[in-house]
């Protein structure tokens, strides 16, 4: 299915990683796609000159045009896309499509930094459909499941979605202390990391973002688990199944399997996101919630 298409850009080390922007309720987007690729000269330099002036905004590449994912982008490899940045994290959502507007891309109030960037190499580590009856049926219990991706100098997570509603959570560079080195090509092919103690069942279904990474209390920046300098004991499991795999049961792991033990230290590069994630572009939004919204912005304006 044809349409625009949004990715989290993540810099490794060697190669660019790219985080589909995943939607639960969007066909077109109902996949979580972790893949790798390489960028033209020019538009690589222009990104990393952007993101070393301006290391705390996150950073996008969006298909130029219209493109279906499984047959052009997975079998062709190359496509001609854009770069855009906003400051904080988790703050955007994809617009809904209508018959005036197909581009569920735009990013609110970004800023553009490279046109005609031409994505070559596009390879999945990890292509897993969203579809419903794909989902678990309950959250993980003890730990909180991440894919572990990348090579062992430039390492990376993005959390598991397994059952929705659920949020978007990725860290790029994080540093990985474990007893046992991982093999360089468990690490392309994508492992399973978790993060041990952390109640995934507890904490969903999630706040919105806004209440997340924003405001202050107990559920703001300051205090979400899931931030920069945080640490976390992990394991770190072989993923039995394929790239393409559909659920339920893609987050189990074979303990006798478990490649190593640990702790990680998320990287500077964080993304959040509760919203977007779960939104649903054709599901009109109640009254209700407007007013909401209209409040929450009066008493953050009070504070």
């Amino acid at each position: 299915m044809e349409n625009h298409h949004s990715f989290i850009l993540q810099d490794g080390s060697d190669k660019i990683y790219l985080i589909n922007r995943s939607m639960f309720y969007l066909a077109s987007r109902r996949r979580q796609l972790i893949a790798s690729a390489n960028l033209d000269e020019k538009s690589l330099n222009t990104y990393r000159d952007a993101k070393k002036n301006n290391p705390k905004e996150s950073y996008f590449l969006s298909t130029a045009q219209k493109e279906d994912i499984s047959k052009t982008i997975l079998s062709d490899g190359a496509f001609e896309a854009v770069i855009t940045s906003k400051s904080g994290y988790g703050s955007c959502l994809p617009f809904a499509p209508s018959p005036k507007d197909h581009r569920t891309n735009i990013i609110p109030n970004s800023k553009t930094i490279a046109q005609n960037v031409q994505v070559k190499s596009f390879t999945a580590i990890k292509d897993r459909p969203l579809n419903s009856k794909y989902r678990d049926h309950a959250y993980p219990s003890g730990h909180m499941p991440f894919y572990l991706y990348g090579t062992p100098s430039s390492l990376h997570i993005d959390h598991m979605l397994l059952l929705a509603p659920n949020i978007q959570l990725s860290a790029s560079n994080v540093t990985l202390s474990v007893d046992l080195p991982i093999p360089a090509e468990k690490l392309k092919n994508g492992c399973i990391l978790y993060l041990d103690g952390v109640q995934e069942s507890a904490m969903q279904p999630f706040l919105p973002t806004s209440h997340l990474v924003g405001g202050t209390g107990p559920t703001s920046a300051n205090n979400f688990f899931f931030q920069a300098g945080k640490r976390f004991k992990v394991n770190v499991f072989e993923d039995r199944y394929g790239i393409d795999a559909g659920g339920p049961g893609l987050g189990d792991v074979d303990y006798g399997k478990r490649l190593a033990t640990g702790e990680v230290v998320l990287g500077g590069e964080i993304w959040v996101d509760s919203e977007g994630v779960n939104r649903d572009p054709f599901k009109r939004p109640s009254q209700t919630a407007k007013w909401r919204e209209e409040f929450d912005k009066i008493g953050k304006e009070l504070e």
